[in-house]
């Protein structure tokens, strides 16, 4: 027997018991908490609660056979969700479309981006130093009361602390209607 069961004198059984309470109390607050992400997405009238996303990315001054930009904007006002994507490579447009989104898709993407922890950034502003020729990519969401907004240039994204950042991003690049 352990030292802790024998100071404290409880037996197998009363551990045993006291574990099968905090796993029944951490799965009950675990489905609490989806449950509420999901509702939480409406408002008590049971109309869509506002929000926002838009992600932009560019290649910067790069040859013209290696240019891109990409602009990705959801958005939800009280009835319906719409997804914009605009995507020009080689300086081609290659996707412009506007779509409404389904709910369940909709649910989907923002417990997606929920659970990556988007809303947990804080809103920054365009760095004051910038580098010509360099894109300033960002990210921006609001939802609610919730802003966050993060910026980033192409080569920082691939460093390992940027990897929240980065799984974020690559969620939203995979979004289609």
């Amino acid at each position: 027997m352990s030292c802790f069961l024998y100071k404290t004198r409880w037996n197998r059984s009363t551990l045993g018991f006291l574990v099968k309470i905090f796993l029944s109390l951490s799965i009950g607050f675990t489905l609490v908490g989806e449950l509420e992400a999901k509702t939480n997405l409406k408002n008590h009238k049971g109309n869509w609660k506002p929000m926002d996303l838009v992600w932009e990315e560019s290649s910067g001054a790069v040859a013209p056979e290696y240019r891109y930009a990409k602009t990705y904007h959801l958005f939800a006002d009280s009835k319906k969700i719409f997804l914009t994507r605009k995507i020009i490579k080689k300086g081609k447009l290659l996707v412009e479309e506007t779509k409404e989104i389904s709910a369940s898709k909709y649910e989907t993407w923002m417990k997606g981006l929920l659970s990556k922890g988007i809303q947990k950034f804080p809103f920054e502003t365009l760095p004051e130093e910038q580098m010509t020729g360099i894109s300033y990519n960002f990210v921006q969401f609001r939802f609610g009361s919730t802003k966050s907004k993060f910026y980033y240039r192409l080569e920082e994204i691939n460093e390992p602390n940027w990897k929240p950042k980065k799984d974020i991003i690559k969620f939203i690049e995979r979004m289609k209607p």
